[in-house]
């Protein structure tokens, strides 16, 4: 192995095929020298994406879904996904006995820039009041009077998971309107 950062072949592998800077060749001429048979790539859309150009230029390979998003077409399993839903599980679980003693509303931010499979699961999982994914855009409004509304309703604290794609319908970024939520509440 190389050093961190760098394949066997020679070069990073999304880097390799960077139409800018096309080093595909290299890493070809690379997997020949090393009389590499088949390429097992393991990792997310970068990743498998390069083992699929370099299966259409005859390098047989295998691909094996890694990436906590959960966003790989074609896969209804990703290693990692599991190991992160139970780790939000676990912090949320934590930050609720903050949250209830002390009358707080806690925003937990996950991973997710296009999909919302790891806040969903997540945040189901762990009993958030509210979450928020990328494929609905949310009202900062909406999602700030069903705070309000579980207040005064006599529950002292609310958790809200949100990922990190999840995008309000109005003219604020991301960052303004959850800000905006909760010091409207």
């Amino acid at each position: 192995m190389g050093p961190p950062g760098r394949h066997a072949a020679g070069y990073v592998a999304h880097e390799s095929f960077n139409p800018k800077n096309d080093r595909s060749e290299v890493v070809i001429e690379n997997i020949e020298k090393l009389g590499l048979h088949a390429i097992i790539a393991i990792g997310g859309e970068d990743t498998l994406s390069v083992a699929a150009n370099l299966s259409t230029r005859g390098i047989p390979c295998v691909g094996i879904p890694k990436t906590i998003d959960r966003d790989l077409a074609g896969t209804d399993y990703s290693i990692g996904f599991e190991t992160a839903v139970n780790v939000i599980t676990e912090e949320v679980d934590r930050l609720r006995t903050t949250a209830g003693s002390h009358s707080r509303i806690f925003v937990v931010e996950t991973m997710g820039r296009h999909a919302g499979h790891l806040a969903l699961q997540g945040g189901m999982s762990a009993g958030a009041y509210v979450i928020l994914i990328p494929e609905y855009d949310f009202d900062p409004g909406e999602v700030s009077a069903l705070v309000a509304r579980r207040r005064q309703s006599g529950i002292r604290y609310s958790i809200v998971v949100v990922a990190e794609g999840a995008k309000p319908r109005v003219g604020r970024s991301r960052s303004a309107a959850v800000r905006w939520m909760i010091s409207d509440t």
